[in-house]
Order: C-alpha cells, then structure tokens, then sequence
C-alpha cells in the first residue's frame, strides 16, 4: 500500500459459503503506508469453518 492512489484494503472472515454476508471488516488500512512491509495481527473466533476475504 504504497503510493498517491492507493484507497484501502479491507480483510473479512467469513462463514464458508456466505461471501454475499461480510459484515464489517476484521481488519482495514487506508491510504499510504510507506514502501516497507508492516505485520498486522487480528485475532478470530471463528464458530465453524471460515473464509478469510
């Protein structure tokens, strides 16, 4: 994520065979972030099997 265009990224986990149902995203980043690798971390307590989108 790195220039003048860049809008956001979105992350959402969901239930396998929903994707028409994200809810709201489990991760989200916006503009840009500079031109070096960042980690990110998001803990899930998934139910059942999942998707990560």
């Amino acid at each position: 994520m790195y220039g003048q265009d860049i809008n956001t990224l979105n992350v959402y986990v969901t239930a396998s065979g929903q994707a028409n149902n994200r809810g709201a995203p489990a991760w989200t980043r916006s503009l840009n972030q500079g031109n070096l690798w960042k980690q990110a971390q998001v803990t899930i307590n998934p139910t059942g099997s999942y998707q990560v989108r």
